[in-house]
């Protein structure tokens, strides 16, 4: 219960308690036992009671044939008719695929659902419909009368544009080669080389839409004035590779992972570059030039090999960047734009598929557990968070509470009706200054420990970022201002009953991650308090 109050539910609460949406999807697996579309305290007790989600129009929906699994893998039920049942009634009100439609009426002939659980169901689908306009008369709504033309506007291109370079992460920067530089007096000559060098439809990752074109690597790069580009796609000749890289000024290899080993009903097995790729660069950047590498993908990569080789200069992580990804990435090669996303995954060594990918438990266990998520494991090969910049920035740091940092104050301030979980105790107020040469962008990371609580204690959260943007060198005043509220829900620890609690200890919200440039302390008084009950789970799960 703990991991699921403290980790892996919080993004859902803040959704449905939070932002108001319209609908939950119900996953395929199974938690604690229970197949997610068929688990009443999940989707009734917890979401619908417990957060209050509970709207007319609000709806749940299968993830598209869901609700089959629950007799055919899970074999929760024994006929199709009660897989329908535990659906309807732990509140799946709408059936990705055709299982409702085959196997609800032989449960309501049976008896197992009355028309009146039926009813609901089809009220909360029915709301949100008329809530959207669907039974609108014709060209009433605007949305109605949105074309092709509407979205694939010049506002559209340049937003995707601006989209996938606010998105890449420098991960290494040996702060010489990038951006790239053309030469007063001749040409660049660049070698693209890797899988991705000419890529298109792999940029765009799974689920994409229509795109009105789509810019390869190759295609962004030969858009640049003064540059001329030299591209091998093929992983097979490193020796050959080699040899053409040698009349060039710098190597730009481009590849990574893709959709060919992760994708849905894909896992991957590895965390490492595949044996050819890794062929490839380690030959192209032994010939002595410049060389950097663009990596692909959406997971994560054992990138310690590239990390500690001298011979590359810098390796910038893009993600799938979609239809204008490869003009994107000569943007920021060459400096048009400065790196400044953060990673948003935890980069683990290639030993960490040691642990089973069935095994949700997140604190570590001697070497039995390695720890899960930046909170628990610290042995990562790059840090959630980590990004690096074109520029030096320093961040000025201070703690302002909003009253008494008495436990019994905080929660006493909440007595007005406002959930006590998301009462403010204070505020971190930075100022970021750019003391580098470049104007660049800056997310602003604050993490937070302390020794509240029984050990043992997570290594840092997350508790509060923002983005600042186009800070020029030497910049100061408003735009290089945050201020981050620290809340109760920042502070406070599950139990394994379910229970929320604010304990008093010490606290440091830190900002940035390797390495921390400020950092700021505080001390929470008073005795322990029960701040949120879960309700109770009962029976299986």
């Amino acid at each position: 219960m703990r991991d699921l109050a403290e980790y892996y539910l919080p993004p859902f609460e803040a959704c449905v308690r939070d932002a108001g949406l319209g609908s939950v999807m119900c996953s395929y697996n199974a938690l604690n036992g229970v197949p997610t579309c068929a688990d009443d305290w999940l989707q009734n007790t917890l979401l619908r009671d417990h957060w209050k989600w509970n709207e007319p129009e609000q709806y749940i929906v299968s993830d598209c044939f869901a609700i089959d699994q629950i007799l055919v893998s899970h074999n929760y039920s024994d006929t199709a008719e009660e897989a329908a049942q535990a659906a309807l009634q732990a509140g799946t009100d709408l059936d990705c695929g055709v299982f409702y439609q085959n196997f609800l009426p032989g449960a309501l002939d049976q008896g197992l659902v009355s028309e009146a659980e039926v009813d609901v169901a089809l009220k909360r689908i029915y709301s949100s419909l008329i809530k959207v306009g669907y039974f609108d008369p014709t060209n009433s709504h605007p949305y109605q009368e949105i074309a092709w033309e509407d979205f694939n506007t010049p506002e559209a291109r340049k937003l995707a544009r601006k989209a996938a370079t606010s998105g890449m992460v420098l991960l290494k920067h040996d702060h010489s080669t990038l951006p790239l530089t053309v030469p007063t007096k001749r040409d660049l000559r660049v070698l693209l080389v890797g899988e991705w060098a000419n890529a298109t439809i792999a940029m765009l990752g799974g689920y994409s839409g229509v795109s009105p074109y789509i810019h390869s690597p190759l295609y962004g790069l030969q858009q640049v004035e003064n540059v001329l580009v030299d591209s091998i796609t093929s992983l097979d000749d490193p020796t050959s590779a080699a040899t053409v890289a040698q009349a060039h000024d710098v190597i730009v290899y481009v590849g990574g992972i893709d959709q060919s080993v992760e994708r849905e009903t894909l896992d991957r097995t590895s965390l490492s570059c595949n044996t050819t790729q890794l062929a490839l660069i380690s030959a192209v950047s032994s010939v002595g030039k410049p060389t950097i590498i663009v990596q692909s993908g959406g997971g994560q990569l054992d990138d310690s090999e590239f990390l500690s080789n001298p011979n590359i200069s810098a390796i910038l992580w893009v993600g799938y960047p979609g239809q204008d990804g490869g003009v994107a990435i000569a943007d920021v090669l060459f400096g048009n734009v400065a790196p400044a996303g953060r990673l948003p995954v935890t980069m683990y060594p290639a030993t960490y598929v040691s642990l089973p990918m069935t095994d949700m438990g997140l604190r570590p266990d001697g070497e039995k557990h390695l720890g899960r998520t930046y909170k628990w494991h610290d042995g990562a090969v790059l840090p959630f968070g980590h990004g690096l910049h074109y520029t030096t920035f320093e961040v000025d740091a201070s703690f302002v509470p909003v009253g008494s940092l008495h436990i019994s104050e905080i929660l006493h301030s909440c007595e007005n009706g406002e959930r006590p979980e998301q009462a403010i105790i204070g505020h971190v107020h930075l100022r970021v200054h750019n003391i580098g040469n470049t104007t660049s962008d800056y997310v602003a990371l604050a993490f937070l420990r302390g020794d509240g609580g029984p050990p043992p204690w997570p290594i840092k959260e997350l508790v509060g970022y923002e983005r600042l943007h186009d800070l020029e060198p030497g910049c100061s005043g408003e735009a290089g201002t945050v201020v981050l509220p620290i809340t109760v829900a920042s502070l406070s620890r599950w139990d394994e009953e379910g229970r929320r609690i604010l304990y008093p200890g010490r606290y440091t919200v830190a900002i940035d991650t390797e390495p921390e440039l400020a950092g700021v302390s505080f001390e929470v008084l008073g005795e322990e308090r029960v701040v949120e009950v879960w309700p109770e789970r009962p029976g299986r799960g």
